[in-house]
């Protein structure tokens, strides 16, 4: 919540050093980062090698020393210090990275873990990675970057001092409620410390989650309008089924009374009746919403198709509803019929 993402491609000049001064390439971004913290609005600030919401450009073979199963790739993702800090993602075992590490170390999310090392922890454990061997310091939670309704891939962490890319992507935690007021101090930033560094584009992580659910949001919302006039032509039908059925026996009421009932155990009586004579519609109902949801598991997230709690409710409700628009309905009629046979009707 209120994050502003914004992707940075290195000068032209720092992409073709050589191995040995690829150092440079960090320095550059670490100095664009000190600055970007210093940014009014900017409650805290880190960097990537892509959006955090999205899936990382990059999918490399992974070993895993001790492994019970086969790992085959994961996909990288390189992170500046303050990174799960600022995203608020935790730490679940292990620690995160230090400053300075004495060796190649990693982060593995809890999907790797679970593929690699079933029913243990991947903390302390050795890797190897494109034939380096890379020392597992902690566990993180498991981000979806592929929206909602895709599996969580495996993920694997690197410090960014380890294996600079090209291009970064900085998350700037915001004050405020306008995740994009950063956004020109950010680029005359960009442009001050260097001119020929291009910014990419810029992008609140709120545009980034919804703009692939944007159809389905679409779907969702057009669903639910027809479902609310449905349920309101339902409403006002059941109640004109109540009041025309009181209205008919109006008489037979008014006999009733005549010979001693009690008014308000004729009212209980047609409750009942009307309630015990909607069941089953409301069952046919809910057996056909139970065949139609299959066409809705595109729209379903974590709920199922057949969701028990959520049928309860309906016969619930639509019970309730039922119960109460005949207890008004029989009170009024029972008042005007019994009155109206009173007086010679």
């Amino acid at each position: 919540d209120q994050v502003l993402t914004a992707t940075v491609i290195a000068p032209l000049r720092l992409l073709k050093l050589g191995r040995d001064e690829r150092f440079r390439l960090t320095e550059f971004f670490e100095r664009l980062l000190r600055g970007v913290r210093q940014l009014p609005g900017v409650l805290a600030a880190s960097a990537a090698s892509g959006p955090p919401v999205r899936a990382p450009q990059v999918s490399l073979a992974f070993r895993a020393e001790g492994a019970r199963t086969t790992c085959d790739r994961v996909q990288l993702r390189i992170i500046a210090p303050d990174y799960l800090e600022v995203l608020g993602i935790r730490v679940e075992r292990g620690r995160a990275f230090q400053a300075t590490e004495p060796e190649p170390v990693a982060l593995v999310n809890r999907t790797l873990e679970r593929q690699c090392w079933p029913g243990s922890s991947a903390a302390g454990r050795v890797g190897e990675l494109v034939g380096s061997r890379v020392r597992i310091v902690g566990v993180v939670s498991d981000v979806r970057t592929r929206g909602r309704r895709v599996p969580i891939d495996p993920e694997l962490y690197l410090p960014m001092s380890m294996a600079p890319f090209a291009s970064m992507c900085f998350v700037l935690k915001v004050a405020g409620h306008d995740p994009y007021a950063p956004a020109e101090g950010f680029r005359r930033l960009l442009r001050r410390e260097d001119p020929e560094a291009l910014l990419v584009t810029t992008a609140s992580v709120e545009d980034l989650l919804s703009a692939p659910e944007a159809p389905l949001t679409t779907t969702a919302t057009l669903l639910a309008a027809a479902a609310a006039a449905t349920l309101l032509v339902a409403v006002l039908g059941v109640y004109a089924t109540c009041a025309a059925d009181m209205r008919l026996r109006r008489k037979e009421i008014a006999v009733r009374f005549a010979v001693g009932a009690d008014p308000l155990a004729l009212v209980v009586r047609q409750v009942t009746t009307s309630v015990v004579h909607a069941l089953p519609g409301i069952g046919l109902g809910c057996m056909l919403a139970a065949w139609g949801a299959g066409s809705l598991a595109p729209l379903l997230f974590e709920v199922g198709r057949i969701e028990p709690s959520v049928y309860v409710a309906c016969v619930l409700s639509l019970s309730l509803l039922i119960a109460a628009f005949a207890w008004s309905a029989a009170r009024k009629v029972i008042a005007a019929g019994i009155w109206r046979v009173l007086l010679g009707e």
